[in-house]
């Protein structure tokens, strides 16, 4: 049996030379590399429950994090190591972190606060900005979403 992230068809170069030449942001680096990883989220949320549709080829996973069905980009959490988003008609952003209140929580780990700003929390304002559509894993977070973002 397949693992979910073996159906990725393909896989993002994480650091050619030319990648370490041109980025210059050791910030834009961190990102790539945390981000090009296989991903439990991604497994959560699409992978084992639409396994049969990503072997038929009806989502294609395009990075750890990012599919396309059709015309409609579903994005979980960030956009992973893409340097750009492929052309799409509708743009789903799936959310099951409040990144906001994680920043200011003292009371989680650095190490994953620090992968909240580094992360999610850019990733997640240029999805949001983006979003047609923004799906939130609790009634908490999509509260907010919708205090934040009325209609999405």
């Amino acid at each position: 049996m397949q693992t979910p992230s073996s159906h990725w068809s393909t896989r993002p170069t994480l650091l050619s030379r030319a990648t370490l030449t041109a980025a210059g942001d050791f910030g834009r680096i961190v990102r790539r590399v945390i981000a090009a990883k296989p991903t439990p989220t991604a497994d959560l949320y699409l992978g084992w429950s639409c396994a049969d549709l990503i072997d038929a080829g009806k989502i294609r996973q395009i990075a750890p994090t990012v599919f396309l069905s059709g015309r409609t980009l579903i994005v979980l959490r960030h956009d992973g190591a893409l340097e750009r988003l492929p052309d799409h008609d509708r743009l789903i952003f799936v959310t099951d972190d409040d990144w906001r209140a994680g920043l200011a929580d003292p009371g989680l780990p650095s190490g994953y606060r620090a992968k909240l700003a580094m992360i999610e929390a850019a990733a997640a304002k240029r999805m949001e900005a983006r979003a047609d559509v923004i799906v939130a894993a609790s009634a908490t977070l999509a509260a907010r979403y919708q205090a934040l973002l009325p209609g999405r």
